[in-house]
Formats: structure tokens, C-alpha cells, sequence
């Protein structure tokens, strides 16, 4: 192991390639939803549901050679947290990759190349920003489904952290990113419908939604609005409601990347005293909801929120926790690393270490 890490060091070192800096895109796809958006209220259900979660963490160091990824997940159920790799950066037998960088040598512990395509990172001209971390990651992630369906039981609700399928799009035609990101979401969608099978209920969180346009780009107005202030607006709230909101579902029909999905919006109470809230959208294959009917659907979509709420946390409770300790796990992993990289000399730009 010290050799490797030494040796990439090493590698790291040497010369920075020029190379273009291309930031991938969130893919503008417009979709067609229902003129009229169902709003109401969540009553919270009789019904309790069993929930488990993931969360893949990544975190970047840039270096002049290229950016350097670190990745780590977090599957939790009621009874225990399953992490990947661990603190301490060592070598699995078993996994996938948890560390990556922009390097010619192939070394045991490092991924220097696309998951899927296949192709070394210094050999693509048009390698973009990210691509390490979310290539590494999203495949953490399909990892953690392949785990879960070892692991949880039939009925448990697994909450994931993130949409459906990413939409991370690069702005060259045809380039390697593009067919590498269709690959990962092929697995990622494969492995949902096998947990599927399994009596497994996949549900996607997406928390990160303050820039979405979804429903913005689905209407047509203006691209100056987020769905967020589209819903405050629409909603016309002077406070918070005492109970939690759902807006929607509606169906995102399917393209050739992407499956058909349900989406909708919900509008959480988290600390009634101050009067705030948090708004995450929940995704999830419209084969979920074939199989639960839209009146158990609309159940589980409160549970989900309750479940925030009632802890006071920003998103569903277990998701919260599988979400800390993701970080944590990267966070100390990608420290180690940095001190490594700073003792044999090699700069650290924009800071060091930026966790997502």
C-alpha cells in the first residue's frame, strides 16, 4: 500500500498536461407534466414503514496534475451501518475503486481510468471537470444497491441520495464522458429494478434542489425562476404550513437515457417554533408506483417526510445519517491523502480538500 501511494505521488508530481476545462452540464431536457399540479396536505400515516438508506460521499483535490478523487459510501438500516472503505485509506480485495486520479501508471490501489468506458483519464482530451468524483461516486453508489439487496429485508423502503439517473451531460458531442454517464445510469436503473423484484422499495431523494428547473422548463416560463420560487409563489406562504406538503406526483415520461419516472415536490416543517422548512423532491421508477398504487405512494411520500420532520433534520432521518457518515469517512480518507501529497511537496490548489 505505501508503495502505491507513494508512486502515485510520484505521478502527481510530475508536469501538468494542458488540457481544455470543460464543466459538465445539468442535462435541459423539457418535460411534459399536468397544467394543474396537485397540492395538499400529508396526514402523517398509521402505517409505519421500515427505512434504510445510501449516501455516496466524494471529495476533490486539485492538484496541478489534475484533480484527484476520494469516494466513500454508507448503507444504513435500523440495526447497523454498512461503510465503504472504511476509514483509513487500504486496500479491499472486493469493491469498487475508492480512489482515483488523472495518472499513466497502473497502480493497485488507484482507478486511473472511466468505470465503464473504460478509457484512462490522461488519454481523454476532453476530460471534464468532476468527472473522477461523479464517476467514481455514482458507482459507489450502484455498489451499495447491489448490497442492499444482501442486506435488507422484503418491504424495507431504501432511500438513495440523488435523482433517478444523473444528468451531468458534457458539452462535446460525443464525448467519452457522455457514453461513460450513460453506462452508469443503465447500472444504477438496472439495480433499482432488481431490488424492485426483491420487494425492496427504492425512493430518491434529491435534496440539492434550490437551482432545479424541471417544472420551470415543462411550463415554459421563464428561465430567471427555480421551481423552488415557482412553489413559494405558487403557494403564496406568509409562514410555513403546520404540516408537510406535497406537490405533484407527476410523470416524467421516458427518453432513450432515461426510464419513466415519478417525481414530486415536498414541503417539510422542520422546527415550528422559528417557522422553518426544507424542500427535497423524491423520485422513483414508475414501476414504484404501479406496484404500490398512487394511495400508498402518496402514504409513503408522507412517511418520508414525517420522518424528517418529526427529527427535525433537513431530509428523511436515516438518509441524515447515512449522509453524515459518508462524509465523515471521506473527509478523513481525503485527509490523510492531503498530507501525504503536501509532505512530498506536491501543491494543493483552491484550498485542498472540497467534499460534495
Amino acid at each position: 500500500m505505501k508503495d502505491s501511494i507513494s508512486r502515485l505521488v510520484a505521478e502527481l508530481a510530475r508536469p501538468a498536461r494542458f488540457r481544455p476545462r470543460y464543466k459538465l452540464l445539468e442535462d435541459e431536457t423539457r418535460y411534459t407534466i399536468p397544467e394543474e399540479l396537485r397540492r395538499e396536505s400529508l396526514k402523517k400515516p398509521s402505517k409505519r414503514y421500515v427505512f434504510a438508506a445510501l449516501d455516496a460521499a466524494a471529495a476533490t483535490l486539485h492538484v496541478p496534475a489534475g484533480e484527484v478523487s476520494v469516494v466513500a459510501g454508507a448503507l444504513c438500516d435500523v440495526r447497523s451501518a454498512y461503510l465503504y472503505p472504511g476509514t483509513g485509506i487500504v486496500a479491499r480485495v472486493n469493491g469498487p475503486p475508492f480512489l482515483g486520479a488523472p495518472i499513466e501508471e497502473d497502480l493497485s490501489l488507484v482507478s486511473n481510468r472511466y468505470v465503464k468506458v473504460g478509457l484512462k483519464y490522461v488519454n481523454d482530451p476532453d476530460l471534464p471537470e468532476g468527472a473522477l468524483s461523479h464517476d467514481l461516486r455514482i458507482h459507489m453508489e450502484t455498489y451499495l444497491l447491489s448490497v442492499a439487496k444482501e442486506r435488507l429485508g422484503s418491504g424495507t423502503v431504501l432511500l438513495i441520495d440523488g435523482p433517478v439517473t444523473y444528468p451531468y451531460t458534457h458539452p462535446v458531442e460525443g464525448s467519452v464522458w457522455n457514453a461513460e454517464l450513460g453506462g452508469l445510469n443503465e447500472d444504477r436503473v438496472t439495480m433499482m429494478g432488481n431490488l424492485i423484484e426483491e420487494g425492496i422499495i427504492p425512493v430518491c431523494v434529491v435534496k440539492r434542489v434550490w437551482r432545479s428547473k424541471h417544472l420551470i422548463r415543462a411550463l415554459g416560463l421563464s428561465e430567471l425562476l427555480t421551481d423552488v420560487k415557482m412553489i413559494m409563489n405558487a403557494l403564496g406562504l406568509s409562514g410555513v404550513p403546520d404540516k408537510p406538503l406535497v406537490i405533484g406526483p407527476w410523470e416524467v415520461s421516458g427518453s432513450t437515457n432515461t426510464p419513466p419516472r415519478v417525481m414530486a415536490y415536498v414541503l417539510t416543517p422542520v422546527a415550528m417554533p422559528v417557522r422553518l422548512y426544507t424542500i427535497f423532491r423524491i423520485e422513483v421508477l414508475k414501476a414504484v408506483q404501479e406496484l404500490l398504487g398512487e394511495g400508498r405512494f402518496l402514504e409513503l411520500v408522507a412517511a418520508i417526510s414525517y420522518s424528517a420532520s418529526s427529527y427535525g433534520t433537513y431530509v428523511p432521518h436515516r438518509l441524515h445519517v447515512a449522509d453524515a457518515l459518508s462524509k465523515e469517512v471521506v473527509t478523513k480518507n481525503a485527509s490523510m491523502l492531503e498530507a501525504m501529497l503536501r509532505l512530498k511537496g506536491v501543491p494543493l490548489l483552491y484550498g485542498g480538500v472540497t467534499v460534495e
